[in-house]
């Protein structure tokens, strides 16, 4: 069995639609505040909304998902969807950490 098909056998698992993922290149993470930008998802996509999620790296290579916890509260990473963007939070000053993040939506 190829790996195609038991994908798309997985996919199919009860009953449930496929979901698709968009990937966006979010940039320089913001210095203790929020920062936004547009998803592009049309009103439909982001009705079938199933979850978000991002991965950053460093200058020095450390590498982070986000959301983040953190033990110290203000070190943390936190993303919100809204309609018609991203929003993401730090504590801290993170402009030196780019981000791409993914949104996932039932196809």
């Amino acid at each position: 069995m190829s790996n195609e098909l038991i994908q798309d056998i997985l996919d199919w698992i009860g009953d449930k639609p496929k979901t698709r993922t968009k990937e966006i290149n979010f940039g320089a993470l913001p210095n203790a505040t929020m920062k936004s930008m547009a998803h592009g998802l049309t009103p439909t996509q982001y009705g079938n909304f199933v979850r978000a999620w991002g991965t950053a790296v460093e200058t020095n290579g450390n590498r982070l998902n986000i959301p983040y916890a953190a033990v110290t509260a203000s070190n943390a990473v936190n993303i919100l969807l809204t309609p018609t963007e991203i929003q993401i939070t730090t504590g801290i000053n993170r402009t030196t950490t780019t981000a791409t993040v993914y949104i996932e939506y039932r196809d």
